[in-house]
């Protein structure tokens, strides 16, 4: 039996149920209205020049200003780089003429050219014996005419030429020229060593034909006459 002061126990009272609901339970966020974008208005289609205006008035004076500017650096720069003061002019080396023949391809090259532009003077600095007799020649047969011609001859004519013998003795060259009023002429220059330079001895027309390099025996030794046996006594 309970007593006065203790409170009677009263029988469990059912829960209100919450008015929460569940986190699952909440709406998603795709389900939330979303907000309207306002949209810019198109623009006008354009029906005229006019309206297009493209490029524009400031596009066109930028683009000719950046090629006025151009053109304004560019002949500075090229003015900078052609501009020599009296003192400092570049005058061209001179080139003796141990630096043209020094080695018989350069010999030949440099004779030929010089002979064939009516420059006799300069070939005969590099020819000697048959080869100097022929320049002289044409040297004498050449006239006012002849002479007035080499300064055109100096700027036509090109001389190349390639080694086809080389020997302790000499070397010969085929020298071709191109250029010349009565076309392209081929010779075969042959070369001995004189001092430092390279000189021509000989001046033949090249037919084209395949070049054969002579061939120099050496002297063969005289046999002895009398027999080396002594004389049998009788």
């Amino acid at each position: 039996m309970a007593s006065d002061s203790e409170p009677e126990s009263s029988p469990a009272e059912p829960k209100a149920p919450s008015s929460e609901a569940p986190a699952s339970a909440k709406a998603a966020p795709s389900d939330r209205p979303k907000k309207k974008k306002l949209r810019r208005p198109r623009p006008p289609i354009p029906r005229t020049e006019e309206e297009i205006d493209s490029p524009t008035k400031q596009t066109v004076g930028m683009l000719g200003i950046l090629c006025v500017m151009t053109i304004i650096m560019w002949a500075f720069a090229r003015g900078a780089c052609n501009y020599h003061p009296p003192k400092e002019t570049r005058v061209p080396r001179q080139v003796t003429l141990v630096d043209l023949a020094h080695d018989p391809k350069n010999a030949a090259i440099e004779m030929q050219q010089r002979w064939l532009t009516h420059n006799f003077d300069g070939a005969l600095e590099l020819a000697t014996g048959g080869a100097a007799l022929q320049i002289q020649q044409d040297k004498a047969a050449c006239d006012a005419a002849c002479l007035a011609a080499r300064p055109a001859l100096e700027k036509a004519v090109l001389t190349s030429a390639v080694m086809v013998d080389v020997n302790p003795m000499g070397a010969t060259a085929r020298a071709t020229s191109v250029g010349l009023p009565g076309g392209s002429k081929s010779y075969l220059v042959h070369l001995e060593h004189a001092d430092t330079i390279w000189k021509a001895t000989e001046i033949k027309v090249d037919t084209g034909a395949p070049y054969v390099a002579p061939t120099t025996l050496p002297a063969e030794t005289a046999a002895p006459t009398g027999s080396a046996a002594p004389a049998a006594s009788h």
